[in-house]
């Protein structure tokens, strides 16, 4: 057998290479993750140590980066675990202060899905069922662990990182003082007590004309949601939201009651699919939906009309140099009348054809109908109407 000096020295370059190149695409994706809008105050996890903690090659890292950038890892959830401690004797607790999370992401390129557990500041547990994981798995009971991690996991941990940056997730109590705060939460319940009431908003501005729908939210007093996609997150997240100076709420589904939930998964609803459509590498900030308005168009009026048919509500109308004008308008299944004028077009007294001008509302239409609006209604038209303005 020949002896190569250079053999080791060789294998520890590659391995300080490797360590260099994942370092630097772990930099990379944490740079693109930061979120400038939105930055939680308090951070108890440290997503970058999670990060440091997980296992992966280069390869690996690339793949995981190649996949967020196209969009093809959602993460669904993040919440935190519950707090527990350890029975050291019978009669003797001893207390574990650190709260563990967990999150859960979907990959829709392979149909596979991750799920992660993770404590302050490390990893605790990665579990996906892509084949190669579930391959790896059944090997290890005889050929031992594999420990390196595949890029549906890293990919999860990195998007887990953008999370922990811009929401307030966990903190320093101890089980026994989770205990104690649950007793009061639970005493003075927010059940039903939160309402979402809808306005819709018809501005003739330059930057910003259209027809809009706004939701406020409050339980007497009502303050304007001010962006959806971080009033959607606050709820997933159980955070504590806003309701003006003095008032604040821990948002959850049941918090709200039974008409105002209805607006809230029609707009979880919307983001969901313009997440979809235009997932780019944790870009919240560039949806249509981080905005205080959402605009009426094709993709969502249908499914907004259907929700608010028969209902009136709070109706306001912009125009330029003009002071706004607060009316009501009541959505409803109407056909408009249409005004057609034909006037005949002669030359040199021979009929040379004619002109037609239709006098109609202005409208929206979709694939199915056509909206109409005028001061006080919000008409949906049936499919005659709109085949006559497709015509």
């Amino acid at each position: 057998m020949r002896f190569n000096p250079f053999e080791g020295l060789k294998k520890a370059v590659d391995l300080k290479n490797e360590n260099e190149t994942v370092k630097k695409i772990k930099s990379d994706m944490i740079s693109a993750s930061k979120n400038k809008d939105k930055k939680a105050i308090y951070k108890y996890f440290n997503g970058e140590a999670i990060i440091d903690s997980l296992s992966m090659t280069t390869d690996t890292a690339k793949k995981a980066k190649e996949l967020i950038k196209k969009g093809l890892v959602k993460l669904e959830s993040v919440e935190e675990n519950n707090r527990a401690f350890d029975i050291t004797y019978s009669y003797l607790f001893q207390q574990d202060t650190g709260v563990r999370g967990v999150a859960r992401a979907r990959v829709e390129s392979d149909k596979c899905d991750v799920s992660i557990e993770f404590e302050r500041d490390k990893l605790t547990y990665a579990g996906c069922n892509c084949s190669r994981c579930v391959n790896k798995n059944r090997i290890s009971v005889y050929f031992g662990n594999e420990s390196k991690n595949c890029e549906h996991v890293v990919a999860t941990v990195f998007l887990l990182n953008a999370y922990l940056d811009s929401h307030e997730l966990g903190d320093e109590t101890n089980y026994f003082g989770d205990s104690f705060l649950s007793y009061y939460d639970n005493e003075e319940s927010e059940e039903g007590s939160i309402k979402l009431v809808p306005r819709l908003i018809l501005s003739d501005y330059v930057n910003g004309n259209g027809l809009f729908i706004q939701f406020r939210i409050g339980k007497k007093k009502l303050l304007m949601i001010k962006n959806y996609v971080n009033f959607v997150d606050a709820i997933k997240g159980n955070e504590v939201y806003p309701l003006g100076k003095n008032d604040s709420v821990r948002l959850s589904y049941s918090v709200f009651d039974e008409e105002s939930l209805k607006y809230v998964k029609l707009i979880e609803t919307m983001i969901e699919r313009e997440m979809a459509v235009s997932y780019k590498l944790l870009d919240y900030t560039k949806t249509k939906l981080n905005v205080s308005r959402i605009k009426m168009d094709a993709s969502n009026t249908d499914e907004i009309f259907d929700l608010l048919v028969g209902k009136k509500f709070e109706y306001i109308k912009e125009e330029a140099g003009r002071k706004n004008v607060t009316s009501e308008i009541e959505f409803r299944e109407y056909n408009e009348k249409i005004k057609i004028k034909i006037t005949p077009i002669y030359n040199d007294e021979h009929f040379g054809g004619i002109n037609l001008k239709l006098d109609f509302p202005r409208f929206i239409k979709t694939n199915n109908y056509v909206y109409c609006i005028d001061d006080e209604y919000l008409s949906r038209c049936d499919t005659k109407t709109l085949d006559l303005i497709k015509a």
